[in-house]
């Protein structure tokens, strides 16, 4: 059975919610998410934004997810110019008064818009969601189908002109705002590219990045010294095998060190055992040559017990401490 249906070209048409145009630019696909927003919004004003009973913490919960949401559908891939943002963010910061019940004449300005109701504005919420469609799409495996195209090149001399927007371009200008330094490695990790995601500082990112590759080290340092047969018997190091002779001569310098520090001990107890030198008569009195000598053994006052360095304090005390003990 033949069939003789024609089949008509299209130049837009929905697909899984989003319209799919030959334009490089997203301002069809915005105009159309803004008007489907501004449906739900206008649905709710009566029930929900409207009313003073309603805390705005509350409202603003629900923005967030009845609104927001069919605002955004499909901007992981959105390729926006000025134009287009700018009426992303009119819409958004319009919403925000009607929920806060300002208007015009108010003369609020959009930071304080934004402070009072504890919101982002549109291009940091579209920032985000392209960044974690990054991060999806680098993390996936080589033979799909969003990583061929994120990496590929298209062959072939474009127009005259100014080359039209590309997504990766966008993307580029999101990391650069976002001042993230290895952006590859980190999106490798869903925490850390989550903190990209969210905005916070590269710099305790980084720190926090760093502190884990660290620990990761150490615990890997940890197990292979478990697995070390060989350990030196003074300090405890190990070694994996006796190969190159580094276990014996490491065995050999502790030994000997060991040796030194002992002979240095007995040393010091042959010092300290040694006789005392007889003090100075209190009559005596010393050169000045003897004055600026230092007397390795300490000297000791015969009647008080008090112990001197140098000669001259030793005979000086003598002078005092002897006449003393004599009238007692």
């Amino acid at each position: 059975m033949r069939f003789e249906e024609k089949i008509e070209e299209e130049n837009r048409f929905p697909y899984l919610g989003v319209s799919i145009t030959p334009e490089h630019s997203s301002c069809g696909e915005v105009a159309s998410r803004v008007a489907k927003a501004l449906t739900v919004f206008r649905a709710l004003y009566h029930p929900l934004w409207k009313r003073k009973q309603v805390t705005v913490t509350t409202k603003i919960a629900i923005y967030r997810t009845a609104v927001l949401p069919v605002l955004l559908y499909g901007s992981e891939v959105w390729v926006l110019s000025v134009k287009e943002s700018a009426r992303l963010e009119v819409f958004h910061m319009k919403c925000l008064r009607v929920i806060l019940g300002i208007t015009k004449w108010d003369h609020w300005k959009n930071e304080r818009v934004m402070e009072a109701t504890g919101m982002c504005s549109m291009g940091e919420l579209v920032t985000r969601s392209r960044l974690r469609w990054l991060g999806h799409v680098v993390r996936m495996g080589d033979d799909r189908l969003p990583p061929r195209l994120l990496y590929g090149a298209v062959d072939g001399h474009g127009r005259r002109g100014r080359p039209a927007g590309r997504w990766k371009d966008m993307v580029g200008g999101d990391i650069k705002k976002r001042e993230v330094i290895g952006w590859y490695d980190m999106a490798q990790d869903r925490k850390l590219w989550r903190s990209v995601v969210r905005g916070e500082r590269v710099d305790a990112m980084t720190k926090r990045r760093r502190k884990r590759l660290q620990n990761e080290r150490e615990g890997e340092n940890e197990a292979k010294s478990e697995v070390l047969e060989y350990q030196c018997p003074h300090c405890g190091r190990g070694f994996k095998s006796r190969k190159g002779g580094w276990f014996q001569k490491h065995v050999d310098s502790c030994d000997a060190g060991a040796s030194d520090s002992s002979i240095a001990t007995t040393n010091a107890d042959t010092n300290t055992t040694e006789p005392q030198p007889q003090p100075v008569p209190p009559s005596a009195t010393p050169t000045p040559a003897s004055t600026k000598t230092h007397v390795n053994n300490p000297l000791q006052c015969p009647h008080c017990g008090k112990v001197y360095r140098k000669i001259h304090w030793f005979t000086m005390h003598l002078d005092k401490c002897g006449p003393r003990c004599s009238n007692e």
